[in-house]
């Protein structure tokens, strides 16, 4: 896979766009911070075992609540578990779903391309403020459920061998093991263990088991302080299908000062913008990302 170390002009990511969309198996990278992500250096690639905490979003437009999500750090287990101890994340990997993008956006919103660019200049705060041995990246592919993502992802930066006939999930090489963060909110979170999106109990348990046993973890932001909003997380948990997974710790929880800020939403942003509202922006979004949709002139009707 190629490593795009400089800024992507417009035309180059609209070619990306167009061909990641034709393929829904493609995952394409627009941009990294350093040639060996998500490894620290050409030597450890061979020896080292990555974990890439991933930001999945529209970034519609990036704001700071997403800056504090795909900076935090890896909380610990929410129960005490016998199993080995995860290692801390090594790189960071922004990634936008180029799926349902095809239609005609309003007057004022951000196109694909100029949402991957306010993208990139959120990748470069991260790798300036926020640096991971492993770097940052930007990457795009064309699936809307996370097993897909996982898998898609795993077969792409894993080099992985071909399956064995009783699995479809990829086994990456002994030293090219990848572990795979997402990181998502505690709506995703009730929706991810709801089994009337697979066709039942059985499904969703099937996709599931492919999902952790793949190495991909959940870490989910916190709804809230709120009593209420914390018990409809923990009803989510204490779940006897989701159960097992906290306790390998591979379901977690984000600490309450962590990926903070829930209430800032990108709607909020888009009419704060649309109103002219600058005393509110000021704490919602990145200087430099409002400066660029200034001179794009985004959001404004």
């Amino acid at each position: 896979m190629s490593v795009p170390l400089a800024t992507p002009s417009r035309d180059a990511i609209q070619a990306a766009i167009d061909r990641v969309s034709a393929d829904r198996n493609a995952f394409e990278l627009i941009h990294v911070s350093q040639p060996t992500w998500p490894f620290a250096s050409e030597a450890s690639q061979s020896s080292e075992r990555a974990h890439i905490v991933i930001l999945d979003s529209s970034f519609n437009p990036p704001h700071f609540a997403h800056e504090a999500m795909a900076s935090s750090t890896f909380p610990p287990p929410l129960v005490s578990s016998d199993v080995d101890s995860q290692p801390p994340y090594s790189a960071r990997l922004l990634l936008f779903s180029v799926r349902n993008i095809q239609k005609t956006p309003k007057a004022g919103d951000a196109s694909p391309v100029q949402r991957l660019e306010m993208t990139l200049l959120l990748a470069a705060r991260l790798a300036k403020s926020h640096a991971l041995p492993g770097g940052v990246a930007v990457g795009i592919l064309n699936e809307p459920t996370f097993v897909g993502k996982s898998r898609i992802l795993h077969s792409h930066l894993s080099s992985p061998i071909s399956p064995t006939a009783s699995s479809s999930t990829s086994v990456p090489p002994a030293g090219r093991r990848i572990k795979l963060s997402f990181l998502i909110g505690s709506d995703t979170l009730t929706r991810f263990f709801q089994p009337s999106f697979y066709g039942g109990i059985s499904g969703m348990n099937a996709a599931s088991e492919e999902y952790f046993g793949m190495g991909s973890l959940l870490i989910c932001g916190r709804r809230g302080e709120g009593k209420e909003s914390r018990a409809v997380e923990q009803e989510v948990l204490d779940r006897e299908e989701v159960r097992p997974w906290v306790e390998k710790g591979l379901v977690r929880m984000l600490e309450s000062n962590q990926g903070g800020q829930e209430d800032i939403s990108s709607t909020t942003i888009r009419t704060a913008i649309r109103d002219g509202d600058d005393a509110v922006l000021g704490g919602l979004i990145p200087e430099e990302i409002m400066a660029y949709i200034r001179r794009e002139g985004l959001y404004t009707s």
